[in-house]
């Protein structure tokens, strides 16, 4: 299924490569990914999870909101998006092609932007629903923070009414494929926090900057002591699979793990002329 939102970083790409690797390991009670994101890999690796618990977890609050509301609350949360997609549909129209006739679009994007930082931090259904709202006409679907913490992602000006049934189906699709599970565990942790000792985790931190666009997308960061001391984190779990752009010093903590190289293009980067190269990525696991 498609994840219900765009996330920068989504794994949805590179779930066949964790399928082959999940495949191998012989059995497992639990799999848990401690930075959920939008949940492209879960949702591209779900049919080889053969376990009775999920655990996920993200330090996102509007992500974990989300995925509670999914769960909890899904016939509410898509008549709260609906609400939002048919006021938004008064200011936009699919014959619109100049950014003069969308200005009444970008307007209503801002206003909802302006009205989630008020509450972002605070779970509720409403706040979920402007936080899929705003991924659905941001600029590339990225979710970006400023210093202040605050959604700063720019209008996508290309952006139209999303088809609300098509978002009750993902909702509904996500849903029954987390009913699938005896038990799903849905934490708002640090990283730093959260017991990875048992079972299968998936460790998937934000990119280093290097340059290339993949910038940092919230206010705290993720710098390279904290990779080197998740490093060592995992490497205390008993089974996992840990995904990022390769770099030396980091791959050197996983001296005598399987380790695997990955491709795909770069269409996230915000230079033209580093769109489409061909980005690596590192597939280490045990």
């Amino acid at each position: 299924m498609k994840p219900i939102i765009k996330y920068v970083g989504g794994k949805t790409w590179l779930a066949p490569s964790l399928s082959s690797i999940i495949k191998k390991i012989d059995k497992f009670d639990s799999y848990g990914e401690a930075f959920f994101g939008g949940g492209g890999s879960f949702f591209g690796i779900v049919d080889e999870l053969n376990c009775s618990t999920v655990h996920i977890n993200d330090i996102s609050v509007p992500i974990i909101s989300l995925y509670n509301d999914v769960i909890n609350s899904p016939e509410e949360l898509i008549v709260e998006y609906a609400i939002l997609e048919e006021e938004f549909s008064k200011f936009c129209s699919d014959k619109f092609t100049t950014k003069d006739e969308m200005l009444g679009c970008n307007e209503f994007f801002n206003f909802i932007k302006k009205e989630f930082n008020k509450i972002k931090n605070v779970p509720s259904v409403s706040m979920s629903a402007k936080f899929m709202f705003l991924q659905q006409h941001s600029f590339n679907g990225l979710y970006r923070e400023n210093r202040k913490g605050e959604y700063n992602t720019p209008f996508n000006w290309k952006a139209k009414p999303f088809n609300i049934d098509e978002m009750a189906k993902r909702i509904d699709d996500a849903r029954a494929i987390f009913n699938r599970f005896d038990r799903v565990i849905i934490s708002n942790n640090d990283v730093f926090d959260l017991d990875t000792s048992k079972g299968l985790w998936y460790f998937d931190p934000p990119y280093l900057d290097d340059g290339s666009g993949m910038m940092t997308y919230n206010e705290s960061g993720f710098n390279l002591n904290q990779h080197k001391r998740l490093a060592y984190k995992v490497l205390t779990c008993e089974n996992f699979i840990y995904s990022n752009h390769p770099n030396t010093e980091i791959e050197g903590i996983f001296n005598g793990c399987s380790c695997e190289i990955v491709g795909r293009r770069n269409i996230m980067s915000s230079d033209p002329n580093a769109r489409n190269q061909l980005r690596s990525e590192i597939l280490i696991h045990r």
